[in-house]
């Protein structure tokens, strides 16, 4: 029998609620070379029995179910055994991906000498696609491993990778979380990895999310791999309370002296990579711009005063990545009170 050229991964725990849609966004693609392999992680709902009708109807599509709950990671490892396509496309049992994604990253990858890509994604609820939900990352690759290096970010659900890179990387950690993380900072540290500057991804967001249901773990996690990165990429280790100030600074939860020195701090360790070029070094700066703004909106909304606002003023007549960063975070904020659109739009 012929191989299929693609195999969809998808590692599902308890989510009878939302897999078939997931399943429906895979079939609806204008790619049609695939194999579909369904990790069951020891489900207690329902979620196996709506795979397997699916099964019945599309021998492309097939379930794998464990006995013992092993995490996502342990899963996906179990379905890249199973996986038989020179590219493995992954996309969480929650998620969704536009009818042209797969045709999109084969070409891209094909085009180029990456083993694996990734795309902004943009989150969307019961509601519909949320305004400003939009996440933005590098489109080069060695600003994105510097930006790895700075935010604890995955892209999961937009990942398109070949087969053998994964498995030249042992597959995946198996740890309860940030393991997606870990590897998109791998494939980063070897160039392995492009970036589509497009939306072919769409995360979806609810209460019992896994990423909110072990926040703690993931957090730990995180912050061990962001630590890995820069060791990788620097040579220096940190120790994990200064890595935290990196994560907090970008989740603006620190003061704003404190997170405007972490910023710096990570600023001056791109700064001084002299293997980037004017455009990695411009887009890092809007990133590092975008960031600072963030962080002091955050700032003003709790501490008004002469001070913020001499702050804010001094920062805006600086450079001009700065003016940039700042009104491409005014464009994100304003479009926070937008209506949403409805999934149909897109799908």
């Amino acid at each position: 029998m012929t191989s299929p050229h693609v195999t969809v991964l998808t590692a599902v725990y308890n989510g009878e609620k939302h897999i078939a849609e997931t399943i429906r966004c895979i079939q609806a693609q204008t790619y049609t070379d695939w194999e579909y392999i369904i990790v069951d992680d020891a489900s207690s709902d329902n979620t196996p029995c709506i795979v397997d009708e699916f099964a019945q109807q599309d021998m492309r599509i097939r379930l794998l179910r464990l006995d013992t709950n092993g995490g996502p990671f342990v899963a996906a490892n179990q379905g890249l055994r199973q996986a038989r396509g020179k590219y493995i496309v992954r996309i969480d049992g929650d998620d969704l991906s536009p009818r042209v994604r797969i045709a999109k990253q084969l070409a891209f990858l094909e085009a180029t000498d990456y083993r694996a890509c990734i795309t902004p994604w943009h989150s969307f609820d019961e509601r519909g696609i949320m305004p400003g939900g939009k996440v933005v990352i590098p489109v080069r690759d060695k600003s994105l491993r510097w930006y790895l290096a700075f935010r604890s970010f995955a892209s999961h659900s937009s990942l398109c990778i070949e087969r053998s890179a994964l498995e030249e990387l042992g597959g995946y950690r198996e740890e309860r979380a940030a393991q997606d993380y870990r590897l998109l900072t791998q494939l980063s540290q070897r160039n392995w990895v492009g970036i589509i500057p497009e939306v072919l991804s769409f995360v979806r967001r609810y209460e019992y999310r896994i990423s909110k249901v072990i926040g703690g773990e993931q957090h730990r996690l995180g912050l061990l791999v962001l630590q890995d990165h820069i060791r990788a990429i620097t040579g220096d280790t940190w120790l994990l309370a200064d890595v935290e100030n990196l994560q907090q600074a970008a989740a603006t939860s620190l003061s704003l002296a404190e997170g405007l020195a972490a910023i710096a701090q990570w600023e001056r360790l791109w700064c001084a990579d002299s293997s980037l070029d004017e455009a990695d070094r411009r887009e890092l700066a809007f990133f590092t711009a975008y960031h600072k703004w963030k962080l002091i909106h955050q700032r003003l909304k709790k501490q008004p005063g002469a001070v913020m606002l001499r702050t804010f003023s001094s920062l805006l007549a600086g450079r001009s990545s700065l003016r940039a960063g700042y009104h491409y975070f005014l464009t994100q904020y304003k479009k926070r009170t937008e209506t949403r659109q409805p999934l149909s739009k897109v799908f």
